[in-house]
C-alpha cells in the first residue's frame, strides 16, 4: 500500500534474496525495464541497492541514518512518521508460529497437515472469512465463494499456501526447507484513519485469536 501510494510497483517473490537478485537481473536485461529501488523479506533482511544482491545490514543502517536525518530536519522523529503511515494506511502487525514435527513420522505429519490445508482449507480465521486461497505449488488462486480457480501466480512452484481474509489480513503456511517444521506467518491490519490505540488493540486481538486457531490445527495434526 505504501509503495503504491507513491506510484511504485511492488512485486512478490518467494522467500530468499536469490529471488530478489533474479528480479534485479531480469530488470537489467529488459529494454527500458523497471528500476530496482528496495527489497526485503520476512526475516528482517533488507536490500537497498542493486550493488549488493543479498541482505545487507550496512547499507540498511546507512539508509536508516539518512531517513532519520531527513525527518529530523522537518521536526519529526521516525516514530512520528511511522504513526502518520499507520493513520494513512492502517495499523499492521506480523507475527509467526511454528509447528515442529520430528522424525520420520513427523515428516508424514507435516505432509498430511499441508494436504488438509490444501484440500479442506479453513473457512475463517478469527471470525474473518477466508475469501481466497493462493496455492504456490500449482500457481493458482481459488475464491472460496463460487470456487473459481485462476492460474495467476507467476512464481516458481513452492509448497506454500496463503489464505486471504476479508479484512485484508493474510495467513501463510510454509514448510521449512532446513528444519522439521511448518512456519505460519500471520499478517493483520486495521482500516485506515482509526485511532492508533484502538487499531493496535484490535489487531492484537485478531492476531492472538489466529495464533490460537493455528495452534489447535498443529496440535490436532
Amino acid at each position: 500500500l505504501i509503495a503504491e501510494s507513491y506510484g511504485v510497483r511492488c512485486i512478490d517473490v518467494l522467500t530468499g534474496f536469490k529471488y530478489i537478485g533474479e528480479k534485479i537481473h531480469e530488470f537489467e536485461t529488459m529494454k527500458a525495464g523497471p528500476v530496482f529501488l528496495y527489497g526485503n523479506e520476512e526475516s528482517y533482511g533488507y536490500l537497498t541497492s542493486p550493488e549488493v544482491r543479498d541482505k545487507d545490514a550496512v547499507s540498511a543502517a546507512v539508509m536508516t541514518a539518512e531517513l532519520t536525518l531527513y525527518h529530523l530536519s522537518r521536526g519529526k522523529t521516525l516514530v512520528d512518521r511511522l504513526k502518520e503511515l499507520w493513520k494513512q494506511h492502517g495499523y499492521f502487525k506480523e507475527t509467526g508460529i511454528s509447528g515442529y514435527f520430528k522424525g520420520e513420522a513427523g515428516l508424514a505429519t507435516m505432509g498430511r497437515l499441508m494436504e488438509i490445508l490444501r484440500c479442506k482449507p479453513p473457512l475463517s480465521f478469527a471470525d474473518q472469512a477466508v475469501v481466497a486461497v493462493k496455492d504456490y505449488k500449482n500457481g493458482t488462486t481459488t475464491t472460496v465463494k463460487g470456487g473459481r480457480k485462476a492460474k495467476d501466480v507467476d512464481l516458481p512452484s513452492s509448497n506454500v499456501l496463503q489464505f486471504l481474509l476479508a479484512d485484508g489480513s493474510t495467513v501463510t503456511a510454509r514448510p521449512s526447507g532446513t528444519e522439521p517444521k511448518i512456519k505460519f506467518y500471520i499478517s493483520c491490519r486495521s482500516a485506515a484513519g482509526m485511532p492508533q490505540s484502538a487499531s493496535a488493540e484490535g489487531v492484537q486481538r485478531t492476531t492472538d485469536a489466529i495464533r490460537a486457531q493455528i495452534r489447535k490445527l498443529i496440535d490436532k495434526a
